[in-house]
């Protein structure tokens, strides 16, 4: 994401259970949002999820029951998903023009 590139991030990339505890709790606890978008797309290949900046394979998933379901066709970006209790959902990647999102900001170690 541009907003996130301004800043030197990139949308989150979840690497383990313990980043996505960490971010779930943080969007449970803190934004208003019902949807927050983080690195993750099948759009390439469906059911072959990868980080958009890096084209790794998701290590880690936490789906919501019944997700990924791409619903019509169309579902290839992955959200958090307030109304699954802040797990992993796909979602159209149209939707990112208008969602918000969690950055991702380089260790500066």
């Amino acid at each position: 994401m541009v907003y996130c590139q301004a800043f030197g991030g990139y949308l989150a990339e979840v690497d383990d259970n313990d980043e996505f505890n960490k971010l779930q709790q943080f969007f449970l606890n803190s934004s208003p949002v019902d949807l927050v978008l983080i690195a993750g797309s099948d759009e390439l290949k469906e059911e072959t999820w990868k980080f958009q900046r890096t084209g790794v394979a998701l290590p880690f998933k936490s789906w919501a029951p019944k997700e990924p379901n791409n619903k019509e066709g169309k579902e290839h970006c992955l959200c958090l998903d307030r109304g699954k209790g802040g797990e992993m959902n796909d979602i159209t990647c149209s939707f990112v023009r208008i969602a918000r999102f969690m950055c991702e900001l380089p260790d500066s170690t």
